[in-house]
């Protein structure tokens, strides 16, 4: 809802049977008061691509468009109406036409500079972990900031990944068992290969795409190679490559780049190559997960190393902070994942099945720390152990659960006092300690200026924390979602130890005035 309030088209894209229409259609009839109106329709496709401009023009309301990838002619209508609006209206026309679709349009030729500067887009993934079996709440920014010590048999119940990944999954087949899934799954691929697949592109030898993603399905969690790949298909390089291409497009597979600090050089490397379910992925394979670990121990890592990639995938869409990477050396030092923020900051994150860590598992973490320098914030092994055991202050082994079981919650004494620069002077802020997870203390500062300009004109001490006080409904959400969000900085004072701050800025509260 954010992003719809603060920009005029809103694109939530992904994979089909995400539940991105059961989202909008929510919105439809609660939050935004909007028109829907989805291409799945025949009808309605037929209107909207005969006259997109006039199809649009009928609608006074914000309008929420289904599919709307299925009427490409229909993004230039887009630009025309948001910039006439523009141009007639001194206030906000934010929060116009809110957009769902099942293909990555915006790859496609002309349409992405349509609406530069006027849309956002949204991605919406499958279930992931931390919705259905942790809080709710992506733990990435948790993995950065927190403080992580020792702890014995840290993990419940354990759950064997089949189960982990059975529910992790598409809303339609989360819990359902095999059968269900491999009936679901054949429906799925078959609408996915025969009918998207035509609405994004003219396909000579289109009987040749299931081969093509058993190919694929075979290589997951490997560098990408199309060579390759397209002499096992038998097919041109050039042929292979654009239906890949549409493949990636579908949300059928995706690609993870190589981090480098120079961004010339994350080009010429090849990226690594993911399914975007995993279920959807042993399914292809024809694989069970029960069993397949003493089986196929290889495979059964690259299957684990793959759910990490979904789960990581969509928790930093969640965030919409930092970018997704794999890592490796000169010298073929390798690092799984690297999370990196929008500032720069980053954490490599390993993966391994067995249920014990070694030093030599944190070798190419410690070749990406080096690499990395002051950008490096934490080394991460995720391990089918039930501990976690610290390897050296920025180095840790983790269980898996800890992906989506991390403590997230935000809790404060709510004891809240002036913070006087010295003796005698004028106060600096109201502030007050939080506890973030369950080790970490994070000061949250309001700065005396907003405190002045947004909650008291002026008074005694105790007067500005009762002003707090009047507000907390306000203030702390505000502070709490910097905080989650990860905005948090380290404060080194001169003659006493660095602590971790949230500074409320009067743009957390939309420069709302509370005065009384």
């Amino acid at each position: 809802m954010g992003a719809f309030r603060s920009v005029s088209v809103v694109f939530l894209n992904g994979p089909r049977q995400a539940g991105k229409s059961t989202l909008v259609q929510h919105l439809a009839a609660t939050e935004l008061n909007a028109d829907y109106a989805t291409l799945d329709d025949i009808t309605t496709l037929a209107a909207a691509g005969n006259d997109p401009e006039g199809f649009l023009r009928q609608f006074t309301k914000p309008l929420i468009v289904d599919e709307v990838q299925l009427a490409p002619g229909l993004f230039r209508a887009f630009k025309l109406l948001v910039d006439e609006l523009r141009s007639r209206t001194e206030g906000s026309v934010n929060g116009r036409y809110l957009l769902t679709g099942s293909a990555d349009v915006m790859a496609l030729p002309g349409l992405a500079d349509a609406l530069v500067g006027r849309m956002t887009v949204l991605p919406l993934y499958p279930l992931s972990a931390v919705e259905v079996l942790g809080q709710g709440v992506p733990v990435i920014n948790g993995l950065f900031d927190q403080d992580i010590a020792p702890a014995r048999r840290v993990v419940g119940r354990r759950l064997q990944l089949a189960e982990i990944a059975g529910r992790a999954t598409f809303p339609g087949i989360s819990g359902a068992g095999e059968k269900s899934a491999a009936t679901w799954f054949d429906g799925y691929l078959s609408a996915l290969l025969q009918r998207d697949v035509r609405s994004l592109a003219e396909v000579e030898k289109i009987t040749e795409l299931p081969n093509i993603v058993k190919l694929l399905a075979a290589r997951v969690s490997g560098l990408l190679n199309d060579a390759d790949c397209a002499r096992d298909a038998k097919l041109n390089a050039m042929t292979y490559r654009r239906y890949r291409i549409l493949l990636e497009r579908l949300f059928l597979i995706a690609q993870i780049p190589p981090w480098s600090r120079n961004i010339g050089k994350r080009l010429v490397k090849s990226p690594k190559l993911y399914f975007t379910d995993t279920a959807l992925l042993c399914h292809q394979l024809g694989v069970g997960l029960g069993g397949l670990q003493r089986q196929n121990p290889g495979l059964f890592g690259r299957i684990l190393e793959n759910f990490v990639a979904t789960e990581l995938t969509k928790q930093v869409g969640m965030l919409g902070d930092g970018a997704l990477f794999h890592f490796r050396s000169h010298d073929n030092r390798e690092v799984d994942f690297v999370v990196e923020r929008r500032n720069g900051t980053l954490i490599g994150i390993e993966v391994k099945a067995s249920e014990s860590v070694t030093v030599e598992d944190f070798a190419g973490l410690k070749a990406l720390k080096a690499y990395a320098q002051n950008g490096f914030r934490r080394g991460i092994v995720f391990y089918r152990g039930t501990d976690v055991v610290p390897f050296a202050d920025d180095m840790v082994a983790l269980p898996l659960e800890t992906l989506w079981t991390l403590d997230m919650n935000v809790t404060t004494d709510r004891d809240i006092r002036v913070l006087a620069k010295a003796s005698g002077k004028a106060f600096e802020g109201v502030a007050f300690w939080a506890d973030y997870g369950a080790r970490t203390r994070v000061r949250c500062l309001i700065p005396r200026t907003v405190v002045d300009d947004h909650f008291y004109d002026g008074g005694s001490d105790k007067q500005a924390v009762a002003a707090v006080e009047r507000n907390w409904d306000v203030v702390w959400p505000a502070l709490v979602k910097k905080l989650e969000e990860g905005r948090i900085e380290i404060v080194q004072p001169e003659e006493a130890p660095a602590f971790r701050q949230v500074v409320l800025d009067p743009s957390d509260i939309e420069f709302r005035d509370f005065r009384r």
